[in-house]
């Protein structure tokens, strides 16, 4: 796992995944693949959702900023 990425709680991250910077993974997942960079990733078993854009440029998490340039 990346120290950039932004990981919330309870989740379960098999051995040898990664995941990208600034990546955003919902709760309580079970993560068995890589998750790329600047993604949010969410459902069960956990998937790429979309890709980071515009729209969450105003979002932060622990009053830091998500930087995506």
């Amino acid at each position: 796992m990346v120290p950039d990425a932004d990981a919330l709680r309870n989740l379960t991250i098999l051995l040898d995944v990664t995941i990208g910077d600034n990546s955003m993974i919902g709760t309580g997942l079970v993560i068995a693949r890589d998750i790329t960079a600047n993604v949010v990733a969410v459902d069960a078993p956990c998937k790429v959702s979309r890709s980071i854009g515009e729209r969450d440029r105003g979002h932060c998490w622990h009053n830091r900023r998500l930087d995506v340039s």
